[in-house]
């Protein structure tokens, strides 16, 4: 791999995290962080199923 590889990869990954950990402030409690608080609509929940199947 060239470094612009590495680069984006790294890039890529520290926005992933990033993001993750600033859409889950002000989430208190583990349950409320992997239930999204019994929010979620039915289909987004749907697509969520089917992307970890596939």
């Amino acid at each position: 791999m060239r470094p612009i590889d590495w680069a984006v990869m790294i890039a890529t990954l520290a926005f992933i995290i990033l993001y993750g950990l600033w859409r889950s402030r002000g989430t208190g409690t583990t349950s409320g962080y992997l239930l999204a608080g019994r929010a979620m609509p039915w289909y987004a929940m749907a697509l969520s199923i089917m992307a970890t199947q596939a």
